[in-house]
């Protein structure tokens, strides 16, 4: 009887971690649950604006990009890092 309650909390506990994740993303009009379109893939450096200066987004899409080089060809996943405004990027192969 004490392992089925055990049992039961445990699947209580796991199912209200991911109600709290279900509203951290609706806080921020994001549903995590289906990131389709959420990531954009674009073929210039998403860590420089149009003038050449820093690219600082300001949005959770603005902040993650997937860049295709077709020169290489190479993939980079590139995420910006508000609390120290830099960009961090990673091969992917």
């Amino acid at each position: 009887m004490q392992e089925d309650i055990n049992r039961l909390q445990r699947q209580i506990d796991e199912l209200k971690q991911q109600l709290s994740w279900q509203n951290q993303g609706q806080l921020y009009g994001i549903d995590f649950a289906n990131l389709i379109n959420f990531i954009e893939v674009v073929t210039v450096d998403p860590s420089v604006d149009s003038t050449g200066a820093l690219a600082k987004p300001d949005t959770i899409y603005g902040q993650i990009k997937i860049f295709y080089n077709s020169v290489g060809p190479a993939w980079k996943l590139y995420l910006y890092d508000r609390i120290n405004s830099v960009w961090k990027s990673a091969t992917l192969t």
